[in-house]
């Protein structure tokens, strides 16, 4: 199996690591929704089967032999039965197992299998949690499987040992392979500290020795005031970081991702070398708003050349400020000391920043920089079609947050009926999950040929989770985008 290796958000993608939705999810009860960051409770088995079909057209593209007929008749069987596939199931014996579609629950699995892994994680997880008289009760579980289980669940015996971490699913914010080096995410909510002990022990098996980076406070940051340590305070989170293209990495200053935390990882950074290093760092700095907790749910890529957008923080800020037909209701999205938008491009070497006047500015420069398009040809596609309100509640169900299998082929929510309109008219063929697979699997969709295509999945009891395609996904390896 090649090294891991990611240079772009639209190369065609090969491996990546997943999170099927866990047993945990289903025990959220309502007064712990908000505080593990979801929005309401949801239907397991529903959320399961929206999740199946995603992983489905990833297999598809990725892993094309773990798909047959029978495969497709056995999984309708027990959904008609109302049962989770054993395709799907990662503690099945009849899982898919696919070395190119990877689930954490299998991944740490394996880690789990070597006890002095074992060990180490589990002391790590009870200290985070709190819980340190678990420490001895949990050494005493041999079978990996079964202590996998109770690690990303957090139930065992019919008990909580500590509360679910509903959030794995969205593997984006866990980690992001940065060039050939995994950058190692710091959560910024408690909710997801566990997530990111795991991270690291799943990450040190994928990736070689000496490739993890790493962020964290200064030994002195305990003894500073609470005012003192929330200006130093060191969060980021994947979702907030894309490898947009050879050696220039795009990070988001946000609600989750401190600017603490990008000042301390820019000269890490810049001062790894190899032919895989990063020389240009484009820093986007938005609202710390829920709204848009994370860059990659305003903005995502859909080929070299085209991008789609949240126009009230994308478009330069004459555009923002045009009127609406309906004052009342009328979203405020000016810049206001601070608390707009504000775009910085380092670059290796050089001391002083570059200036963008607008997220859309940037997307151009990069387009035309980095992949050599002429600016004529660079185009944008708008959230909700850039039509109140529609963009604003569409913007709220992950309509920007899309997955590029290859250059000009997503995959996102089904929910988005005026963002998906705005691909139509960009010429996009939109295709459900269901019907992309009986397609392909009658010869009648050839991936390899596929363009200018969106594949919908269903999405009513994901998108209540505030995350989207882009965000269940952490990219190992895409092939290079050629010039």
């Amino acid at each position: 199996m090649q090294n891991p290796l990611v240079q772009s958000e639209v190369g065609k993608l090969q491996r990546l690591l997943i999170h099927s939705p866990d047993g945990g999810i289903g025990k959220i009860v309502p007064q712990e929704a908000q505080e593990l960051l979801y929005e309401d409770i949801v239907d397991l088995k529903k959320m399961q089967r929206e999740y199946d079909e995603y992983a489905m057209v990833l297999l598809a593209f990725l892993d094309p032999e773990k798909i047959n007929k029978n495969v497709l008749a056995e999984n309708k069987e027990a959904y008609k039965n109302n049962l989770r596939p054993a395709f799907f199931n990662p503690f099945h014996q009849n899982y898919h197992n696919s070395k190119f579609v990877i689930d954490t629950q299998k991944a740490l699995e394996i880690v789990l299998s070597h006890k002095k892994n074992r060990l180490r994680i589990i002391a790590a997880v009870c200290a985070v949690e709190h819980v340190l008289y678990q420490i001895d009760n949990l050494n005493k579980i041999d079978d990996p499987k079964l202590l996998t289980k109770i690690l990303i669940s957090g139930y065992h015996n019919g008990k909580y040992i500590f509360a679910p971490i509903p959030n794995f699913i969205f593997t984006r914010d866990i980690g992001i392979t940065v060039g050939d080096h995994l950058l190692l995410s710091k959560t910024a909510y408690k909710a997801r500290a566990r997530e990111s002990i795991l991270a690291k022990y799943i990450g040190e098996n994928l990736f070689p020795e000496n490739q993890l980076v790493t962020l964290r406070e200064s030994n002195q940051f305990s003894l500073l005031s609470k005012t003192e340590q929330l200006n130093k305070r060191i969060t980021l989170e994947g979702g907030d970081v894309m490898m947009i293209a050879k050696g220039h990495l795009m990070v988001g200053c946000s609600e989750r991702t401190t600017a603490q935390a990008i000042i301390q990882l820019i000269p890490k950074l810049f001062a790894i070398k190899g032919a895989h290093s990063i020389n240009k760092v484009s820093v986007i700095k938005i609202p710390p708003k829920r709204d848009w907790m994370h860059i990659d749910t305003i903005m995502t890529q859909v080929k070299r050349n085209m991008w789609l957008i949240f126009g009230p923080l994308c478009d330069p800020l004459e555009e923002t400020e045009k009127e609406y037909d309906f004052e009342l209701l009328k979203p405020n999205y000016k810049k206001n000391d601070g608390d707009g938008v504000s775009i910085l491009q380092y670059t290796k070497g050089n001391f002083e920043p570059k200036f963008f006047e607008s997220i859309k500015e940037l997307c151009i420069n990069i387009s035309v920089v980095d992949f050599g398009c002429a600016e004529k040809d660079v185009q944008f596609i708008y959230c909700g079609d850039r039509v109140f309100p529609y963009e604003d509640r569409e913007q709220w169900t992950d309509a920007c947050n899309v997955l590029a299998l290859k250059e000009g082929v997503v995959i996102g929510y089904n929910r988005n009926p005026k963002t998906l309109a705005a691909f139509e008219n960009a010429g996009f063929k939109i295709i459900s999950s269901e019907n992309f697979i009986e397609l392909w699997l009658t010869g009648k969709i050839n991936t390899t040929k596929l363009t200018n295509t969106f594949i919908t999945i269903p999405s009513s009891e994901l998108s209540r989770a505030r995350g989207g395609s882009h965000c269940m996904s952490m990219p190992l390896n895409r092939a290079e985008v050629t010039l």
